[in-house]
């Protein structure tokens, strides 16, 4: 098994990137709640609400 990452598939290194931005946007989410927890809860909030009405807003369009 080689241990060289320059030899990597694409689909690894697609892989890796992913769970880096992941962890890097967990991080960064983690701070803010510790940090700031009210303006985070309140950022959220809004995100969830906005994606709720867009979801209400497609089931409209489709009936």
């Amino acid at each position: 098994m080689s241990t060289s990452t320059s030899s990597s598939s694409p689909a690894v290194r697609a892989v890796r990137t992913a769970l880096a931005v992941s962890g890097a946007i967990s991080l960064i989410v983690g701070l803010l709640i510790l940090l700031w927890p009210g303006r985070t809860a309140e950022v959220a909030v809004g995100i969830t609400e906005s994606v709720k009405a867009g979801e209400t807003d497609s089931v409209r369009r489709s009936v």
